[in-house]
């Protein structure tokens, strides 16, 4: 292996570490908002709503 070829390789694996520790602190950023005392009460709301919703939709100009 030349020189060249051993430098692309290693470039390579540090931007694939770079994408593979970005993913992990992407999940903990969303792991620590579950943990705030709110997130278990707005979990059991949510799931008591069983789908229904407060108020009616209101159609959109798309629409």
């Amino acid at each position: 292996m030349n020189a060249k070829t051993h430098q692309k390789m290693m470039t390579e694996a540090q931007a694939s570490h770079v994408r593979e520790l970005s993913a992990v602190q992407r999940m903990d950023a969303r792991l620590e908002v579950l943990q705030v005392p709110e997130a278990a009460q707005c979990l059991q709301s949510l799931l008591a709503a069983k789908g229904k919703l407060i108020r009616r939709p209101e159609a959109g100009a798309s629409f």
